[in-house]
């Protein structure tokens, strides 16, 4: 799954600070097999999610997570300028 957040130029440092709690956290789930948070070079209001989880379990139990749910509930909606892209791909290979 790929996420791409479009944050408010004045809550990049803020985002900074998520993404790097969601990364530990999320890291150390069991089912995480991948989780990487990026900051584009070129627009530092745009910040990339890849994540690669062991099966919908998993994800499931991530999605539960309290600083996932709280992000999504909340804090994404102050953060945010437009809604996240999200994108569920499949291995083809």
């Amino acid at each position: 799954m790929t996420v791409t957040f479009n944050v408010k130029r004045e809550y990049i440092s803020r985002m900074r600070l998520i993404a790097h709690d969601l990364t530990t956290a999320s890291r150390a789930e069991d089912g995480c097999i991948l989780y990487c948070f990026s900051e584009s070079h070129e627009k530092q209001h745009r910040f990339f999610l890849y994540m690669i989880w062991r099966d919908e379990e998993a994800f499931n139990r991530y999605g539960d997570m309290p600083l996932v749910r709280a992000f999504d509930s909340g804090i994404a909606k102050d953060l945010l300028k437009v809604p996240y892209i999200i994108e569920t791909w499949q291995s083809l290979g």
